[in-house]
């Protein structure tokens, strides 16, 4: 039973839960209306409000017919503009017409007062009623509302008669209603006595007999009690199974998805509820392809580095070849020429002079190289880049002169100490102060900037800016700005900048720049403080 309900969509198990809860609401209407009908209370109390109306309609129409109805036209209910006792009708009112019951009842009694008697309680069903008269104690004008064919006058109930003496009594002598609730056998009685506003006339009374409260627990109550219980029982079931399997679904589901947050070849259990069974299918079927989409970028991106590795070493073998190719020519054309005989013998020194020379070039070239690799280790202290900024722009201040070039640093009061190579990151400053000066050969000025600021991890770092107002990096060259070999000027080995990258990279730190062609560039180092 329980698999089957668990293999039910969610959508018919609410439309269950709807109806279940609709034939709940249904049954319990019903049972709260025969509970309300089948009440003690409730029969007593509307038996009671009809015996007190009655006894106070008996009273009121004795009241106005001391004789009982001698006359037809005196049992005729009034108009509603005219009370019964405010004279005879007049000349130009239209004559009423009798109803049934009045005419019947009139012409079974003869005795007036039992005809008033019968024809005031036909609007009350199952109540009878009399007349109590004080000077002889005698029971007069009794009559049964439900038997009106029959005539029954004076035959009160015997085993009765004593309680309404007494009661009339009482409301005779009080003047005021008086009622009493009885139990004989099964039987409850209602009796009420209306006094009469005139003195000596008889006391109006009423009574009902109740001998149909059944109490709660008939068939019908019963059945409708075991519904409503039945439908809860389905309605509490339901939703507990429901609302079970949709936790456990959504727990599966949110573990798997943490699962597949580090795994991706891991699998989402499928629930037992279908539509979370297909969402589990789904994010499943979502993982595959995201597996797939990984691997063939992984494969892209593999692809993308070795020809990125291929092309750099291209560009790089190309660089060396370039400048590897002037100096051995140098060289070449010296030996050349000294083998000969005729070589003067005095221009030896220079010759050599000439081959010392290039083969210096050279193993500057290779030593550039091996910097540009990292295979020289950094010597670590403390550096003060307040200290170290000044005094390297006081080292190009001749230089900048004959330039035309102004350099201002703005430097803080305080040093900003961070750790690294003193040597090598002087190297870094003078390749790009001399960068600067070369992008302006018509003067300008390079501003120096030292400060520290917040990193993204709340780390401290300092940041040394270097602004200058020269022709800018074209937008060809910007992308490959810091690869060996590329310069964007006619001289130079264009090693200068992918060194100085390395070396800050070296040091934790992060070289960037940012360039408008034609409207100056401005380089940025990121250093952690020490």
């Amino acid at each position: 039973m329980l698999k089957t309900i668990r293999k039910v969509s969610l959508r018919t198990r609410l439309a269950l839960l709807a109806a279940f809860a609709i034939v709940a609401l249904v049954v319990a209407l019903f049972v709260a209306w025969r509970l309300a009908r089948a009440t003690e209370t409730f029969a007593l109390r509307q038996a009671d409000s009809s015996v007190h109306a009655a006894a106070r309609d008996l009273a009121r129409e004795l009241q106005a017919n001391p004789d009982g109805y001698q006359t037809i036209e005196q049992a005729m209910p009034a108009p509603p503009n005219r009370p019964r006792d405010k004279g005879p009708r007049a000349p130009d009112e239209r004559p009423r017409r009798v109803p049934p019951h009045v005419e019947t009842i009139f012409g079974t009694y003869s005795d007036p007062l039992v005809r008033l008697t019968a024809i005031t309680l036909h609007r009350f069903p199952d109540v009878e009623g009399g007349f109590y008269r004080p000077a002889d104690g005698a029971i007069v004008g009794y009559a049964l509302s439900k038997d009106r064919t029959t005539s029954s006058a004076g035959n009160a109930p015997s085993d009765l008669v004593e309680v309404i003496r007494a009661l009339a009594s009482q409301a005779a002598q009080t003047g005021a209603p008086t009622s009493r609730s009885s139990q004989i056998g099964s039987d409850r009685i209602l009796l009420v006595a209306y006094p009469t506003q005139n003195d000596g006339m008889p006391t109006a009374w009423a009574m009902q007999r109740l001998s149909h409260l059944s109490g709660v627990s008939d068939w019908p109550n019963v059945a409708a009690l075991v519904a409503l219980a039945l439908s809860i029982l389905a309605v509490s079931g339901l939703a507990l199974i429901t609302v079970r399997d949709l936790r456990s679904g959504v727990t599966g589901i949110e573990a798997g998805l943490a699962g597949l947050t580090t795994d991706l070849n891991r699998q989402v259990s499928s629930p037992d509820t279908e539509e979370l069974a297909r969402i589990a299918t789904a994010i499943n079927e979502l993982a595959a392809t995201l597996r797939a989409n990984i691997a063939r970028r992984t494969e892209l991106e593999q692809e993308l580095a070795q020809r990125e590795r291929l092309s750099a070493l291209g560009r790089v073998v190309a660089g060396v070849a370039h400048e590897v190719r002037n100096p051995l020519a140098a060289i070449k054309l010296k030996v050349q020429m000294a083998r000969r005989s005729s070589y003067a013998p005095e221009k030896l020194d220079e010759t050599f002079s000439v081959i010392s020379a290039e083969i210096e070039r050279l193993d500057t070239l290779v030593r550039r190289l091996l910097e540009l690799g990292g295979q020289q280790r950094l010597e670590h202290g403390t550096v003060d880049l307040v200290e170290l900024v000044s005094r390297r722009a006081a080292f190009f201040a001749d230089l900048a002169t004959r330039a035309g070039v102004v350099i201002a640093a703005s430097t803080p009061s305080q040093s900003i100490v961070v750790e690294g190579d003193g040597n090598r990151l002087a190297q870094v400053l003078d390749n790009i102060i001399q960068n600067a000066l070369d992008a302006m050969p018509d003067g300008g000025r390079l501003t120096i900037t030292c400060s520290t600021f917040k990193a993204e991890d709340g780390s401290a770092s300092a940041r040394l800016r270097f602004e200058d107002t020269g022709h800018g990096i074209r937008q060809a060259d910007q992308e490959h700005i810091f690869e060996p070999f590329h310069t964007g000027r006619d001289t130079g080995t264009g090693l200068g900048l992918a060194i100085a990258r390395a070396i800050i990279e070296e040091h934790g730190g992060r070289l960037s720049f940012v360039s408008h062609d034609g409207s100056g560039a401005s380089f940025v180092i990121e250093l952690p403080l020490s």
